[in-house]
């Protein structure tokens, strides 16, 4: 019993020609691949946006620290935002208190519980209240002022790496389908005409009969495959015309000879043909042998 796999390889074959199943197959393998591809693309845009903002962050930390260990004459050009900044600058004590902050965290507590040691930096992630609940990359930084001991905590949004993650994979969705139907067409249009030549041939040989065996099958210009197709199949065709004269020349001799009869060789040919004629051809007979008597000895 055939498995539903199998019959429906044979509907599809039986249903769908070679251009459509080319344009089918190509339009697949584009897809897989797109797919692919693009899972790879998102991947990467995503840890080269998420490394953007881990390095902007650091370098604002940075900032911070140097001013803090110059006795915080640069702190406040330090914690001034730039124009479409969403960052959240802290400064925290050893007690934990914020001493110094950008305009962006308001009032609030502290954005981070982390607080490392003098000259290191930790980093974590944690969605914030202070700007509608959104996910932010925070890094902490340790450092030691004539005051005491500092924390530095700088808050990156992640809503740059969301929105650019969104956009190419928005962007893949639209150019995906688009470039796999694009394929797929062309694949449907180029088949098409590589097959054009194919279909001259098979209109050419349905006119070929037992009456026309000289006509032959178009050869197309370029020397590719299909064209040695056709030499084969007109040589083919030349050895069947030359089999078939031959197998009518036979014909007709063997009609010749059974219309006229040749002269007997042998004085008892006349006797031994009329004993061997069958009786239905007893008039036939008589005649042979009525000839052989008059022929001269």
């Amino acid at each position: 019993m055939r498995s539903p796999r199998r019959r429906l390889e044979e509907l599809l074959r039986e249903r769908l020609g070679v251009r459509m199943r080319s344009a089918l197959a190509a339009a697949a393998v584009v897809a897989i691949a797109s797919v692919l591809s693009g899972i790879a693309l998102v991947v990467a845009a995503r840890i080269i946006l998420t490394q953007n903002v881990n390095d902007s962050t650091s370098q604002r930390a940075t900032q911070v620290t140097d001013a803090l260990g110059e006795g915080g004459a640069g702190l406040t050009a330090a914690l001034r935002p730039s124009p479409h900044d969403r960052t959240i600058v802290q400064v925290v004590d050893a007690g934990g208190r914020v001493i110094a902050a950008s305009a962006l965290a308001g009032g609030s507590g502290p954005i981070s519980p982390l607080r490392p040691p003098p000259g290191e930096t930790e980093q974590e992630r944690r969605r914030l209240v202070v700007d509608h609940d959104d996910m932010f990359l925070i890094v902490a930084t340790g450092v030691d002022t004539a005051a005491g001991r500092r924390t530095v905590l700088v808050g990156q949004s992640m809503d740059e790496v969301n929105d650019g993650t969104e956009a190419t994979i928005g962007a893949l969705a639209i150019g995906l389908p688009l470039l796999t139907a694009v394929v797929g067409v062309a694949t449907f249009l180029f088949v098409g005409r590589t097959l054009r030549p194919v279909e001259a041939m098979r209109r050419q040989a349905d006119t070929i009969t037992a009456q026309n065996l000289h006509t032959r099958l178009p050869v197309p210009a370029m020397a590719d495959e299909i064209a040695a197709l056709a030499t084969t199949m007109n040589t083919m065709l030349d050895r069947i015309e030359d089999a078939t004269a031959a197998q009518r020349r036979f014909v007709a001799d063997a009609s010749h000879e059974l219309r006229s009869p040749s002269p007997p060789s042998t004085p008892g040919w006349a006797s031994s043909s009329a004993s061997t004629c069958p009786r239905r051809r007893s008039r036939r007979c008589s005649a042979c042998t009525a000839r052989a008597a008059a022929w001269p000895r």
